[in-house]
C-alpha cells in the first residue's frame, strides 16, 4: 500500500497556534499514533516535506517510530535536515520532486502516474494524460480558480493529522473533472 502526508511539522511550536493540541509533545504522539495505526511496516509513505522543526537527534528519535519504508520530497523547512547521515539512512529515497508510478488495474494502461512535490502547480508531468498532483505546503488553505483539477493537499492539517492511502487519493480523484491549464487536451490513456 502507499501512503502519502506532508507538513508533520513535528516540534514545531508555532504549528499550536493552528491545531489543536496543548503541547507539541501532544502533537507529535498523536500524529506518531495515527501514523502507525494505519501504515504497515511494508507499506510506501511518501512525507511531502516539512518533517520536523527540530534537531537531528529529535527528528531522528520520531522518525524512527514511524511504521513504513519512508521516502521524503523535501520541503523548504528540511534544508537543515536532509543532509544528515543518521536521518538520510532511515529513508529510501530523498528527492526535491518525483513521478511515482503506481500499478493500478483500474487505470488505462494498468499504471497511474502521480507527481509528488511539496509545493503544489498549476500545471505537471502528464496532467493531460491523466495524472495527478499530490502536495503539501498549504495546510489545508489553497485556493485557486481551477476547482476539479486533480490535484490533492495530502498535509496533516486537511486530513485529520493522518497519512492518505492511495485508494483515499483514488476516490478524491474520481470527483475531479482534471482541468488542464496548458495547451494540451485531455487525452484518455494514462
Amino acid at each position: 500500500m502507499q501512503w502519502f502526508t506532508s507538513d508533520t511539522h513535528f516540534w514545531h511550536r508555532n504549528a499550536l497556534r493552528f491545531r489543536p493540541f496543548d503541547s507539541v509533545e501532544a502533537m507529535n504522539e498523536h500524529m506518531i499514533y495515527t501514523w502507525n495505526r494505519l501504515v504497515r511496516p511494508d507499506d510506501d509513505v511518501y512525507h511531502l516535506g516539512d518533517l520536523s522543526f527540530a534537531g537531528m537527534f529529535k527528528t531522528v528519535q520520531v522518525v524512527r517510530q514511524l511504521n513504513g519504508r519512508k521516502h521524503w520530497i523535501l520541503g523548504n523547512h528540511d534544508e537543515e535536515l536532509h543532509g544528515k547521515a543518521s536521518l538520510v539512512a532511515l529513508f529510501q529515497s530523498i528527492q526535491d520532486y518525483k513521478v511515482l508510478k503506481v500499478t493500478d488495474p483500474d487505470t488505462p494502461g494498468g499504471v497511474q502516474r502521480i507527481v509528488l512535490s511539496h509545493f503544489p502547480m498549476l500545471s505537471w508531468y502528464a496532467m493531460h494524460r491523466g495524472s495527478w498532483m499530490l502536495h503539501g505546503h498549504s495546510h489545508g488553505s489553497l485556493k485557486h480558480p481551477y476547482e476539479g483539477m486533480r490535484l490533492m493537499d495530502v498535509g496533516v492539517d486537511p486530513n485529520d493529522f493522518a497519512p492518505v492511502s492511495y485508494p483515499q487519493v483514488k476516490a478524491y480523484m474520481a470527483g475531479r473533472r482534471g482541468h488542464v491549464c496548458d495547451q494540451h487536451e485531455e487525452k484518455a490513456d494514462a
